[in-house]
C-alpha cells in the first residue's frame, strides 16, 4: 500500500487541487496580511481578468458572459426562480441531481406545475420520446451532463438540438463533467450551464462557473462595476486550476482518467463486483454494486486501508434514477494525480465475493 497518505479516489465529490492551486490561496492570503485587503486586491486584479478568459476556453463560451459564483446550487437557483412555472410542467432526466429535483418539487407545489421524468436516453431510450414530451405548455428541462452516481455521459449536445417550443428552457448542470469532458457550448443551444469546480477541475471549494444564454435576458453587472467582495484568494485558485486543466488538456486527462477507472473495473470484476446495473462506465466514475452482506465487510477492507471512495444513496442522490434493490453503491472515481498502485490498492482491500 503507498506511505504517503490516504489513497483518495472520490473525485467525484471533490477532486484534490494541486500544490499550485493551493499556494495560491496561501500566497494571496500572505499578501492580504502584509498589504492589507485593498492593496492585495488590486495588485490581483490581472490574475483575476485572466480567470475569465480561462474559463471561456473551457466553456467554449466568451468570458463576458460567465459568471463566477459559489456553488453550482446557488447559480442554478439564480436561473429557476426566472423560470414562470405557474400551471405549467416541468421535465427533468432521470440521473437529475436530488437537490435540485428536491428544488422544483417545492417550487412546483407553489405554482401548481407537474414534474415529468423522462425516459433515459443513456440506456437506449431515443431522443424522440422526449421530443415528444416538449409541449407548449412545458416550463423547462432539466438534465445533468454527465450523472453523478455512475457518471454517465447525457448526450446533450443531441438533445439542445431537438426543436422546443418557445419559452422552454434547457437548464444544464456540469458539475461533474467540466474537467474531464470537453465542453462547447457555441455548439450547445441551451440556455443555462452551471457547474462547480470542486470536482474534475481541482479547484476550492466554494468556486462555480455559471453561463447564461443571453437571449434569457439574464441581467449580470458589466465586469468593470463587479462587486469586489468576492472571495479572491479562492477566485485566483480557481484561476489557476482552470489553467493547469487546459495546459493539460481535458481529452488527455479524460485518457489517464479513464485508464486507471478500468484498471479499477477489471480488478473489481476479478473480485465478483459488478457495475451498477449492468451499466459499463462512460467517464470518470466506476459505480460498483455491493450485495448487503458483503457491504460491512467491503467498508472494513477499505477503511483498513485508508482508501477514501464514496458510498452514495441513489434516494437522496438521484430520486428519479432506477432503484437500487439488495445492496448499495460503491463509487470509485480517479483522477490524474492517481497512479495504477493506488487503484492495486483499493483492490486487494476488496474482498473476494461469490
Amino acid at each position: 500500500m503507498p506511505d504517503t497518505g490516504p489513497v483518495y479516489l472520490n473525485a467525484c465529490s471533490h477532486g484534490l487541487p494541486s500544490a499550485a492551486v493551493l499556494d495560491a490561496v496561501a500566497d494571496h492570503t500572505g499578501r492580504e496580511r502584509h498589504d492589507g485587503p485593498v492593496t492585495a486586491f488590486r495588485n490581483a486584479a490581472e490574475r483575476l481578468e485572466v480567470l475569465y478568459d480561462r474559463a471561456g476556453r473551457i466553456l467554449g463560451a466568451p468570458p463576458s458572459e460567465i459568471d463566477i459564483a459559489a456553488t453550482t446550487t446557488s447559480a442554478w437557483l439564480g436561473v429557476v426562480l426566472r423560470l414562470n412555472l405557474v400551471g405549467r410542467r416541468i421535465l427533468v432526466a432521470p440521473h437529475e441531481w436530488g437537490p435540485n429535483v428536491r428544488m422544483l418539487e417545492r417550487l412546483a407545489a407553489s405554482a401548481a406545475a407537474s414534474i415529468e421524468v423522462l425516459p433515459d436516453p443513456t440506456s437506449g431510450a431515443p431522443l424522440s420520446d422526449w421530443a415528444a414530451r416538449f409541449d407548449e405548455d412545458v416550463a423547462a428541462i432539466f438534465t445533468p451532463m454527465v450523472s453523478s452516481i455512475e457518471g454517465r455521459r447525457y448526450p446533450v449536445e443531441e438533445i439542445a438540438d431537438v426543436p422546443r417550443p418557445e419559452g422552454c428552457r434547457l437548464i444544464v448542470d456540469g458539475a461533474q463533467a467540466i474537467g474531464q469532458t470537453d465542453i462547447d457550448l457555441g455548439g450547445i443551444p441551451c440556455d443555462a450551464f452551471l457547474a462547480t469546480t470542486r470536482k474534475w477541475v481541482r479547484a476550492p471549494r466554494g468556486t462555480a462557473l455559471a453561463w447564461v444564454n443571453p437571449a434569457l435576458g439574464a441581467p449580470r453587472p458589466p465586469r468593470d462595476i463587479e462587486p469586489t467582495d468576492m472571495p479572491v484568494s479562492a477566485h485566483l485558485a480557481l484561476s489557476e486550476a482552470l489553467g493547469e486543466a487546459l495546459d493539460d488538456g481535458i481529452a488527455a486527462r479524460a485518457v489517464r482518467i479513464g485508464h486507471l477507472r478500468d484498471l479499477a473495473r477489471a480488478g473489481a470484476r476479478e473480485r465478483g463486483f459488478d457495475v451498477l446495473h449492468g451499466h459499463e462506465p462512460m467517464t470518470g466514475a466506476l459505480a460498483l454494486f455491493v450485495p448487503q452482506r458483503y457491504l460491512e465487510d467491503v467498508k472494513t477492507g477499505l477503511q483498513a486501508s485508508d482508501v477514501v471512495v464514496k458510498f452514495p444513496d441513489p434516494e437522496r442522490d438521484e430520486p428519479a434514477s432506477p432503484p437500487v434493490t439488495g445492496g448499495s453503491v460503491l463509487r470509485v472515481s480517479p483522477h490524474i494525480y492517481n497512479t495504477e498502485a493506488e487503484i492495486e490498492c483499493m483492490i486487494e482491500a476488496l474482498p473476494r465475493i461469490a
